[in-house]
């Protein structure tokens, strides 16, 4: 007798054999011997809840230990299929009643199985007498069906058939799914068992008392007696003047096989000659599946990408041979949607118009909307143009809602603002779908204006710059968008079940910074400005936790802005200013260069929600005790700590730098090129124009440098104080910054004076080396310029503009609406 092999598991807990459906004695046996001798049988063997327990602590912590040990030893000693059964049992003791439950019922079903058995073979009853109740069937209710059936009689009958069981529960759980006998639990086998035996019973009766499929005569599974069907059927929808088909021996499946492999290696390797000459052997090829994946060979060409044998076979095959479909239903058309290849699908739809009508088995089940989900804008927007609007409504499938938001996804504005005004009840999005498309919008700022992070000079020239026309266009569109769903949300029949959904589309446009639509939203239902979010927040305190100053500014710079802000507080306690204390979110700190300019801004948001609150809530403590300032202080010391190592290191590498300069400026002033006058001591070319430039530069080089070393040393010798970052220190570094760059300049001018001093007429050599001394300057301006005008910006500007904002941003939303199609009629003539 074989030794059954060990096993080790956590614990070091020893199973000679893992705990399955046939094995429970002997695991119950090995089971009680281990845990008594890890003393942890009276676990299983007393109640937890005695008074003895429950009165100790400690010993009720002891019990909770080793019943966790014994809770251990039991779920790793069963195999996947009784694990699955116990794993969210949370004591030892339920775990080892329940598996006991369940050898118990397993023999019970075995007595009542081999009962039925008996009663069956001595009595002769028909089995399906037996049966529980409400498994029981009659043969009068099963849908008939003759045996010389045809293709359109077998397709009613497997719908009729297939509400017949899935009325009774046995779709699921018979034709979809098999349960072996040892790869469960007995009890669940048996129960299987059973309701196959019902399913198979229907599937035969169907054919009436006196006639049974050959092929189904004999077999013991619904689902395999199902699938004989379903071939059965497809061999006897061969249309009358096709081919007869081969016989299926060996030989010939493997000739056929062999052909397929040479027809598919021809398309691979953009052999067209190989290929038209295999398709003249057997024409009808051209609409076989030659692979597993059920393709033809035009879905094998387009899969391949190649174009040159696509268009042949598109002129080789007719309309109806257009619309041969692999597996799950895919059309030509379909693969095509999905590439680059917009010439393919002129070429297809030009043939045979109805493929982009022809769906397929799968969502999405249309060409433009599988395109659309490819991302392949011009195939996408060809076919949305070739496909009639009536298959995109609501009644007709998701196709529609997909496409609709699909599009908004891509930021496709031009095709979804199209479908919207031909379809309005696409605003509502899939059924049972909790993101709508205005809460897709208010998720992607950058579709708006408001969320475009542009340089300052980008911004100014936003109006003038062809370049960022698609821009402009697509912010059009969006701010059209946005304004006809509002439209259609506020008409609609059930508003009032969706002020819900329009709160939380509100407050995810807060959370964004999407302030375009917060003034749709607001100017179409004003009230929702009181609504609170699951913390207790109104919209305002959400735009301070966020930090979106674009959307606190508009709060409070426009009509909206309510006294009552000032004196909210959320669940904790927490008013604005409490708020403004927390730490900032990681995606915000990440668009601002460096952790000192990080904590200039949360000073900055600070001080500007303090400015709008009085004295009083300023000072008052939220719910644990801390006032706003020691919250803040609290949440920002590893933050300012960081900024405090930034500007040090910051300033200690300028001062190396400026130190040189001086060094090198200092030495050049009574080192001057050419020489002196040894009778007068005079500078040679001291009456040289070139010779001034040199002097001048140089004293200005020498200046600026040690101007900035001055203030690199103030920023090392600084206090660093929390308040110093908002001005004091910003300050030191924009100045030592610009005389740095104002001093490298003057140093590589004066460098280029003496060198023009020195090679007098020589233009081949002085106009290179003039040139690489601009090197420097350029590198240290595209690489600390921004900083400096970030810094410059940040410090004497602000983020935050209250003056006039909405009516401004009215007046803008307002030229975007009414503009867009303009600009797309620009767009295209570009």
């Amino acid at each position: 007798m074989s030794r059954p092999a060990t096993r080790v598991v956590p614990n070091s807990i020893i199973v000679l054999e893992d705990l399955e459906a046939d094995t429970y004695e002997n695991w119950k046996a090995c089971m009680m011997t281990y845990l008594e001798a890890q003393e942890l049988w009276d676990v299983i063997d007393h109640d937890p809840n005695s008074n003895s327990y429950s009165e100790d602590a400690d010993r009720n912590k002891d019990w909770k230990k080793r019943n966790a040990a014994a809770l251990l030893a039991i779920q790793t000693s069963c195999g996947p299929n009784i694990l699955a059964v116990i794993r969210h049992i949370r004591s030892a003791k339920p775990a080892w009643e329940t598996l006991a439950d369940m050898k118990e019922q397993e023999q019970k079903q075995r007595q009542e199985h081999e009962q039925k058995q008996r009663q069956e073979e001595e009595q002769g009853a028909h089995y399906e007498d037996l049966l529980p109740q409400g498994l029981q069937f009659s043969v009068d209710d099963v849908p008939l069906m003759s045996g010389e059936w045809t293709v359109e009689e077998y397709q009613s009958w497997s719908i009729q058939m297939r509400a017949y069981l899935l009325n009774r529960g046995l779709w699921d759980e018979i034709i979809e799914v098999t349960i072996e006998p040892n790869g469960a639990p007995q009890v669940f086998y048996y129960t299987w068992r059973e309701k196959n035996f019902i399913a198979l019973r229907a599937i035969q009766a169907s054919f009436g008392p006196h006639y049974i499929p050959e092929p189904i005569r004999r077999v013991t599974s619904a689902k395999i007696a199902w699938d004989i069907l379903a071939t059965l059927n497809k061999q006897r929808g061969i249309p009358p003047n096709a081919s007869p088909p081969e016989q299926s021996t060996p030989g010939t499946n493997k000739r056929k096989q062999q052909y397929y492999r040479r027809i598919l290696a021809a398309i691979n390797s953009g052999d067209w000659d190989t290929v038209k000459g295999l398709l003249a052997e057997d024409p009808t090829t051209l609409t076989a599946a030659i692979n597993e994946q059920g393709e033809a060979p035009i879905h094998a060409a387009i899969m391949a990408k190649q174009w040159k044998i696509t268009r042949n076979l598109i002129e080789l095959m007719s309309e109806k041979e257009l619309e041969v479909r692999a597996l799950e239903g895919a059309t030509p058309l379909h693969l095509a949607a999905c590439t680059q290849q917009i010439g393919i699908m002129k070429c297809l739809i030009a043939k045979n118009q109805k493929l982009v009508q022809l769906a397929s088995e799968a969502e999405p089940r249309y060409p433009v909307t599988l395109g659309c989900a490819a991302g392949q804008r011009e195939t996408t927007r060809y076919c949305y143009t070739c496909t009639p609007i009536q298959l995109l409504y609501p009644e007709c499938g998701n196709d529609g809602s997909l496409l609709f938001q699909i599009s908004i996804y891509n930021e496709w504005f031009d095709i979804a603002l199209d479908l919207l005004q031909k379809c309005p009840p696409l605003s509502f999005g899939l059924p049972g779908q909790m993101v709508s498309p205005l809460t897709i919008l208010a998720e992607k700022a950058s579709a708006f204006y408001s969320g475009c992070q542009l340089w300052f000079w980008s911004r100014w020239i936003y109006s003038r710059i062809r370049k960022i026309l698609e821009m402009k266009s697509n912010h059009a569109y969006a701010m059209a968008i946005v304004a006809i769903l509002c439209k259609e949300i506020s008409t609609g029949d059930h508003f009032d079940e969706r002020v819900k959904e329009v709160e939380n589309l509100l407050f995810s446009a807060a959370e964004n910074g999407t302030k375009e639509i917060i003034i749709e939203i607001l100017e179409a239902y004003p009230d929702v400005i009181y609504a609170s979010d699951s913390e207790g927040r109104k919209l305002i305190m959400t735009a301070i936790v966020f930090r979106q100053e674009k959307i606190f500014s508009l709060l409070l710079g426009s009509k909206y802005a309510k006294l009552a802000f000032h004196f909210d507080t959320d669940k904790d306690g927490n008013n604005m200013l409490h708020l403004a204390g927390l730490p900032p979110p990681p995606q915000q700190l990440a668009k601002i260069s460096g952790a000192a300019l990080q904590m200039q801004r949360e000073l900055q948001w600070f001080k500007e929600v303090e400015s709008v609150m009085t004295t009083k809530y300023a000072q008052v403590a939220n719910s644990n005790g801390d006032t706003p300032r020691q919250l803040f202080s609290k949440n920002h010391k590893q933050l300012k700590d960081e900024g405090e190592q930034w500007m040090k290191g910051t300033a200690s590498s300028s001062t190396v730098v400026g130190a040189l300069i001086i060094t090198i400026m200092f030495t050049a002033a009574f080192t001057v090129p050419g020489g002196n006058v040894q009778e007068t001591g005079l500078p040679i070319f001291r009456q040289s124009k070139t010779f001034l430039i040199f002097i001048i530069s140089d004293a200005i080089s020498l200046f600026s440098s040690s101007t900035s070393v001055m203030m690199f040393l103030g920023i090392l010798t600084s206090r660093y104080a929390e308040d110093d970052f908002l001005k004091s220190l910003p300050t030191k570094l924009i100045l030592g910054l610009s005389s740095l760059f104002l001093s490298i300049v003057a140093m590589m001018i004066a460098f280029s004076a003496t060198l023009i001093i020195m090679l007098h007429g020589r233009l081949s050599v002085i106009i290179p080396v003039v040139l690489l001394a601009g090197v420097p300057i350029f590198l240290f301006a595209r690489l600390q310029f921004p900083l400096l005008v970030e810094i410059f910006m940040s410090t004497y500007f602000g983020y935050f503009r209250r003056n006039k904002i909405q009516e401004a941003f009215l007046s803008r939303r307002n030229r975007f609406v009414n503009s867009w199609r303009q600009l797309w009629l620009r767009v295209k003539n570009i």
